[in-house]
């Protein structure tokens, strides 16, 4: 039998009552449904996809998930247009039918990870931020490129952003907006106390260390959050998964920019 995880933000209310209608589309056409929540999923590498039901940051937590298992990942929208989502809950037979008849193409993104101290591999399809303590204190951070050093950032933060979060909190922080189709990441400083660090873009083949010169903290998809320690080292680099997300039309990402800025 055609097998689905389906996936949601338990958290999130207004998701229930459209629930019950993803699962009753994909059981009219034969799937047996595997109902879980983002902080209890288990995906199992026989499925013939993932679906996250909900807004970009379901989809963000299911992708990094289905990369596991190579699983494609379908996002129904729940709310607001994110950048993420796919389809609304209404067209979801549509959606599946064009899947299984193979109407549609993968978004392939690139995805990073990273350690601390050489330890706990995190796994991130939009950013990893290392941000200040509290609202009063700042956060000093060298920063070194291929083993090449590139100053220090003593401020709020710093992003470090795929193409896909170039369009999240690196957006507005004043970050560079990436074109999916490039291998790039993007290094944003948060509200710096020097105007002299900009944001800057490397090949995503670049292997970025950071050594963080007073406690911090860390976040990767603002999901897996940890404490930094004095003069903890941060290594980040591209990561060998990627997240498959499932498209049926082009999008044209410039009207959603705008919409965003909007």
């Amino acid at each position: 039998m055609k097998k689905v995880g389906i996936n949601f933000n338990l958290a999130n209310k207004s998701v229930l009552p459209q629930l019950e209608k993803v699962v009753e589309a994909f059981e009219s056409m034969g799937y047996e449904c595997s109902l879980n929540t983002p902080d209890g999923l288990k995906l199992d590498p026989k499925m013939d996809l993932a679906v996250a039901v909900g807004g970009d940051g379901t989809i963000l937590r299911i992708a990094r998930l289905a990369s596991e298992h190579d699983l494609p990942v379908l996002g129904i929208n729940v709310g607001r247009v994110g950048f993420l989502n796919e389809i609304s809950v209404e067209n979801v037979e549509r959606a599946v039918s064009d899947f299984e008849d193979g109407k549609c193409f993968y978004d392939r993104l690139i995805m990073m990870e990273c350690t601390i101290n050489g330890k706990e591999k995190l796994t991130g399809v939009n950013d990893i931020i290392m941000y200040k303590n509290s609202f009063y204190s700042t956060v000093h951070i060298d920063m070194e490129f291929d083993g090449i050093s590139a100053g220090e950032v003593y401020g709020d933060g710093i992003i470090i952003s795929t193409p896909t979060g170039s369009t999240a909190y690196n957006l507005s922080a004043g970050g560079p907006i990436l074109h999916q189709n490039i291998d790039a990441f993007s290094v944003t400083p948060i509200c710096p106390h020097s105007l002299g660090v900009r944001p800057m873009v490397f090949s995503a083949d670049t292997t970025m260390k950071f050594t963080v010169r007073s406690e911090g903290k860390l976040s990767v998809d603002g999901v897996d959050v940890r404490e930094l320690c004095k003069n903890d080292v941060v290594e980040a680099r591209r990561s060998d998964k990627f997240a498959r997300i499932i498209r049926f039309q082009r999008r044209n990402i410039y009207s959603l920019i705008r919409g965003k800025l909007g």
